[in-house]
């Protein structure tokens, strides 16, 4: 009985030091001067993270940092939005003239508050030719059921390969911050999150409490979660006549 304790506190020791290796990389990479970001996310995250998503980008640019994301809907966007200058973040389409799902050109430059470039620096980029064979062969790696994926989805899971290695997939991102609902790595995003922890990148994702607090006392930012609770706890004293 006295082996089994020991061995279940010698796991819990283990575990706890990795979750502070872990979070101590996420530190180190979002402190590292002149890094590179990835910001990805679920189409279906909630406003509140995606003005956080927001946010860390822009602080991310003050800091130097260089951003790259996949100009999908919801946190890729708003992700995206963050940086005031579209030559500081390469945003990766999966083929030419992609779109978020419902949204015009004209609704994409709304939402960003700017013009993205038509070419040249700052401009949306795919891969090239050459890179586009080897980033699907590595997609498919890390995908679960490829044989299943069609033309399109296999088109915009390889997308993810230069997400996380560059577009000559040979430069790894320094640090992925991302939503997914579960905190997982599930969904689209949960491509790149597979591919980032298994070429050893610190994976900071904002539903996770330890993750997301770090990221934001790093960059700086109060958590827009504790500050809409502190305004509607406000709100609700006025309306008590306090």
């Amino acid at each position: 009985m006295l082996r089994s304790l020991t061995e279940a506190l010698d796991k819990t020791s283990n575990t706890s030091k990795k979750d502070d290796s872990h979070l101590q990389q996420i530190r180190n990479a979002l402190e590292k001067s002149n890094g590179i970001i990835t910001g990805i996310g679920s189409r279906e995250t909630p406003e509140i993270e995606l003005q956080l998503l927001t946010r860390i980008a822009m602080e991310a640019e003050k800091r130097g940092m260089r951003g790259r994301s996949g100009g999908a809907g919801g946190a890729d966007l708003a992700f995206e939005k963050g940086f005031t200058d579209p030559k500081n973040i390469d945003v990766i389409f999966p083929w030419r003239g992609f779109l978020p799902k419902d949204m015009t050109e004209q609704d994409v430059t709304a939402y960003l508050g700017r013009e993205r470039p038509k070419q040249g620096p700052g401009a949306p980029v795919m891969l090239e030719w050459k890179m586009r064979a080897k980033a699907e062969e590595l997609a498919a790696k890390y995908h679960p059921a490829w044989e299943k994926c069609s033309q399109g989805a296999r088109a915009l899971h390889s997308r993810n390969m230069p997400q996380v290695l560059g577009l000559q997939l040979d430069k790894k991102t320094d640090v992925v911050v991302a939503w997914t609902k579960d905190g997982q790595a599930t969904g689209g995003t949960g491509q790149a999150i597979r591919i980032a922890r298994d070429l050893g990148i610190p994976v900071a994702n904002l539903k996770n409490p330890e993750e997301r607090r770090i990221v934001l006392e790093v960059l700086k930012i109060a958590d827009p979660r504790q500050e809409r609770a502190m305004s509607q706890a406000y709100q609700a004293q006025q309306g008590r006549g306090y």
